[in-house]
């Protein structure tokens, strides 16, 4: 491997700005690009990861990430027939140059709160929803709910990562399985994934993917991307049947039609939630999670020969996390209390036009959780 990764420049997106008058996090950043220089970026604020204030916000960045600013709301919660908490806007720009968020909901309840049963880890009942924009990522519509094919979503579903945009046009939505809240069968996540032809507005052609059939291991926070060749990748978080025990990040591909997977192969990276990105002519790039090591963070490593092989000798950790995983623990919490007590996570990446990686997490410092980036450089 004769490449290397270069940090450009690294900050925060959004960080609450006076933490000793009020709590406000960010979770969850999630990108499109509009130029080099213009990014937009879909964050999740609220009190705490799952409080019921979470709302969605866009930011923008004029000077390729560097700074960031103009905080609008997505959707103002209480314009809601029936009022929500939003969270996780995975954002997608279309080659029409419109940006489409999917994103979950769940009424704003102490009665429903809990997105996971505490006894069985199971998922609690969740919407989801789509918003459009057509004018940058300015102004957005009201959330429509995802008409999922009869008989409608499974207890359980949820949406591991953004819509993806297919060669031919169409949409490809990917969707895992959990189990639903009160089941007590151990965890066992299976996806698959469904297609839209009239831009979202109803989804069908259901696809398994051949990582459902394993009986050993369970794959989960898959985030796809279509390749330059139009082929689909996705990175995923290798577990055995349970969630207890973590194996190699697992990397599979998709024909251009995202109907025909290869089987799910490891890596040799010892991570969790991740991303992967195609930098062309078998150069890959992976952003991901490692909560296992003696270092934990988030890191950034390379492939030569498209996912085969990956170079951890050179790899970089983009945030140190040494001293701070958990939130008042000092050892990983069993799940599902990890969802609540995890300190940093959900690393995603753009490819810039001029070829620059724009990493983004969220992480926890001095108190503050929130959301940073790093614009990265391959040489």
């Amino acid at each position: 491997m004769s490449k290397t990764i270069e940090v450009v420049h690294e900050g925060p997106i959004f960080r609450n700005p006076a933490p000793g008058y009020e709590t406000k996090s960010a979770y969850y950043a999630n990108m499109a690009a509009i130029s080099d220089d213009r990014i937009v970026c879909v964050n999740t604020i609220g009190q705490a990861l799952y409080a019921l204030d979470r709302r969605l916000i866009t930011q923008q960045s004029l000077d390729g990430g560097k700074t960031w600013g103009d905080e609008r709301p997505v959707w103002e919660t209480a314009n809601d027939e029936r009022r929500h908490t939003y969270g996780l806007g995975w954002l997608t720009r279309l080659a029409s140059g419109e940006m489409v968020i999917a994103a979950f909901r769940n009424v704003q309840s102490e009665d429903e709160k809990l997105r996971h049963d505490p006894q069985t880890g199971g998922l609690g009942p969740t919407q989801y929803c789509l918003l459009h924009s057509t004018d940058e990522g300015r102004k957005w519509t009201a959330p429509r709910p995802i008409a999922f094919p009869p008989p409608g979503p499974e207890p359980g579903i949820d949406l591991p990562g953004p819509i993806v945009e297919l060669a031919d046009g169409r949409w490809f939505l990917p969707c895992v399985v959990w189990k639903a809240a009160g089941d007590p069968a151990p965890l066992h996540i299976k996806g698959y994934g469904l297609f839209s032809s009239d831009r979202g507005r109803t989804w069908g052609d259901r696809t398994t993917f051949p990582s459902a059939a394993d009986t050993e291991k369970m794959y989960s926070h898959g985030r796809y991307i279509r390749m330059k060749d139009n082929r689909l990748c996705v990175l995923q978080w290798a577990q055995a049947i349970g969630g207890q025990t973590n194996f190699d990040l697992h990397i599979e591909f998709g024909d251009p039609t995202a109907s025909q997977w290869t089987s799910p192969r490891p890596t040799g990276l010892a991570g969790q939630s991740s991303w992967i990105n195609d930098l062309g002519g078998g150069t890959m790039i992976a952003i991901y999670t490692c909560r296992s090591a003696r270092r934990p963070g988030i890191y950034a490593a390379l492939s030569d020969d498209e996912g085969k092989t990956w170079d951890t000798d050179n790899q970089l950790r983009l945030w140190d996390a040494t001293g701070r995983e958990f939130f008042g623990l000092d050892h990983p919490p069993r799940y599902p209390a990890s969802h609540d007590n995890t300190a940093y996570g959900m690393p995603c990446a753009i490819v810039l036009p001029c070829g620059d990686v724009m990493a983004h997490w969220w992480c926890t410092a001095a108190c503050v959780t929130h959301t940073r980036c790093a614009r990265l450089r391959v040489t």
